[in-house]
């Protein structure tokens, strides 16, 4: 068996590389007259001299300094070489890269800047809605449950009962006047989060509409309810108790703003050209 540095393909393969990159560097080489430069500035001089002083105790010569700074700058020189190469062309992770790049850098100012707490509460103050957390609205009802499976007309039924209930406010014995409910019939202060667990968001987003201590007619995936909403309480949200919300969504806002500005001010100095095939070009 051939071992692996023995395989024919293999060496074909190496050998199409290395006449890849030698013909691919006559090409740039031959096209223009590119100067491969590479800037190094005092700190990085001070950081390779302080390497070579550790292993040798002395300076380097110049050429030596050179050498030393080849390397350690090869991320500068292998970046500028593989943009000669045009390897940054037509690649979508790099494209995506630089464009995520240049917004951060665009947002950056937003970022480290220190907002007020001033500031913070008239944003506050503004969007007070959106801090609002479900947990902040409790429902106080008992309803009167009709299962359709145990009514022939629940709906001529349920309409007979709210006239006969209309007039009095919900008890435990009204409550027999209908079916067995699997979650009770009586929730006491339950957030929308805890509602959740017993009804669909649709059928608890109808519950705080609902006018207090009246019966009303709503009908769920669980059959007709007669509910009496006894209390909706709201409690107001607190600026000092969302702070940290308010600022992050402060800062987000401001960075959307800010890259809005940038590219409303630079996108005009763009031509686009469509193409309609592939040997013409056209303005648009």
């Amino acid at each position: 068996m051939l071992k692996w540095y023995q395989e024919p393909f293999l060496h074909f393969i190496i050998l199409g590389t290395i006449l890849f990159f030698i013909m691919h560097d006559n090409d740039i080489d031959s096209s223009e007259n590119i100067d491969r430069v590479i800037v190094a500035n005092q700190e990085d001089i001070s950081k390779v001299l302080t390497f070579w002083d550790k292993e040798h105790n002395s300076r380097p010569s110049k050429r030596e300094l050179e050498s030393l700074l080849r390397d350690y700058k090869q991320d500068d020189i292998l970046y500028q070489e593989a943009i000669l190469r045009d390897l940054d062309k037509d690649d979508r992770a790099i494209k995506k890269l630089l464009v995520d790049k240049l917004k951060y850098t665009i947002s950056d100012s937003v970022n480290i800047a220190e907002v007020s707490s001033d500031v913070l509460k008239e944003y506050f103050n503004k969007n007070r809605d959106k801090f609002a957390k479900e947990s902040q609205i409790n429902l106080t009802f008992g309803h009167v449950y009709l299962n359709p499976q145990e009514h022939t007309n629940i709906d001529a039924d349920a309409e007979k009962l709210l006239k006969d209930i209309k007039s009095v406010p919900y008890t435990n014995s009204i409550s027999r006047l209908g079916d067995k409910f699997y979650a009770g019939n009586y929730f006491d202060g339950l957030s929308k989060k805890e509602l959740s667990k017993y009804f669909s968001r649709f059928f608890i987003e109808e519950l705080i509409k609902l006018p207090e201590n009246r019966w009303s007619l709503l009908k769920s995936g669980f059959g007709v309810h007669l509910v009496y909403m006894v209390d909706v309480s709201k409690k107001d949200v607190v600026f000092k108790d969302v702070k940290d919300r308010v600022k992050r969504a402060y800062i987000i806002e401001k960075n959307r703003n800010a890259y809005k500005l940038f590219f409303n001010k630079i996108k005009e100095k763009y031509k686009i050209l469509i193409e309609e095939n592939k040997s013409k070009v056209r303005d648009f």
